[in-house]
């Protein structure tokens, strides 16, 4: 249609300031829009119901995994101990032994262990055992085991009461019989560590019902 100048003028600035208003606008109602979606009440405590059952399943294996990943690094450390014995034995062309912690029960082998040169090949480290100097020929002391820290850990012996030597040529020596097994278990889980008649030793997973 005609319109005379003033009008149109008037008229094409109110079309103006609409499609300005229109474009300001539809973003904040976009926005508005999109801050609505969300989880409802229910959506939420299913998730969350969900998500508590998945951990309850998970946690049992976790545990276990953690338990047996303990059981691990406390074999070796004791693998390391026989192992270290009977090359030092070789090393020194004098008997080694690896004994338990005196006032301790009978293989009861958690509560710690004492390396030493057994010169007299008795298995007795003796009064006057030296702990720092082992260039002469007397007893000394090679490495000291703690007590472990770990909770509900217990290593047991079958053979070894209370000590294992070796002698120069590597074999190990006890009483009653030379060769022997280590159990360590935490629960109903364990890794045994065996020595052979020839004094090599090796960590095996312990059979089924050999940890209480």
């Amino acid at each position: 249609m005609d319109l005379d100048p003033l009008t149109a003028i008037v008229y094409n600035n109110y079309k103006d300031s609409q499609q300005y208003t229109h474009s300001i606008l539809r973003p904040i109602a976009v926005i508005e829009k999109d801050y609505t979606k969300g989880f409802t009440i229910v959506e939420l405590m299913i998730t969350l119901f969900v998500a508590a059952i998945l951990v309850a399943l998970a946690a049992p294996s976790f545990n276990r995994l953690l338990v047996d990943n303990r059981l691990t690094t406390e074999a070796n450390l004791l693998l390391s101990s026989l192992q270290t014995a009977r090359s030092e034995a070789a090393m020194r062309g004098v008997n080694v032994t690896l004994r338990i912690t005196d006032g301790t029960p009978d293989r009861v082998w958690e509560q710690g262990w004492i390396m030493f040169t057994d010169w007299g090949a008795n298995a007795t480290p003796g009064s006057n055992i030296d702990a720092g100097d082992c260039a002469n020929e007397e007893n000394c002391i090679l490495q000291r085991r703690d007590a472990t820290s770990v909770t509900g850990l217990t290593i047991r012996s079958n053979n070894y009461r209370r000590w294992v030597s070796f002698d120069p040529s590597g074999r190990p020596r006890s009483a009653p019989l030379a060769n022997g097994t280590f159990t360590l278990c935490i629960g109903d889980q364990g890794r045994q560590v065996i020595v052979n008649v020839t004094g090599r030793a090796r960590v095996q997973e312990a059979p089924s019902s050999t940890c209480p």
